[in-house]
């Protein structure tokens, strides 16, 4: 269980704290396992980069669609 949650908006992307951990930060996608970080800035990096690959593949899907 996490001691804090923030949650990218409008993506199925979070950034968990785990208090007392020398990682304290674990960055969910999508369901996929969540990947350790020792600090918040490279979590927030890293979810950002994943919210650009997510709209892409969103976007690809539905041009696909079309």
């Amino acid at each position: 269980m996490s001691d804090l949650t923030l949650c990218l908006s409008g993506y199925p992307i979070r950034i968990r704290l785990h208090i007392g951990r020398a990682q304290p930060y674990t960055l969910e996608v999508d369901g996929q396992a969540g990947r350790p970080y020792s600090s918040l800035r490279q979590a927030r990096a890293d979810a950002l980069l994943r919210a650009q690959e997510w709209d892409e593949r969103i976007e690809a899907a539905e041009a696909r669609a079309l």
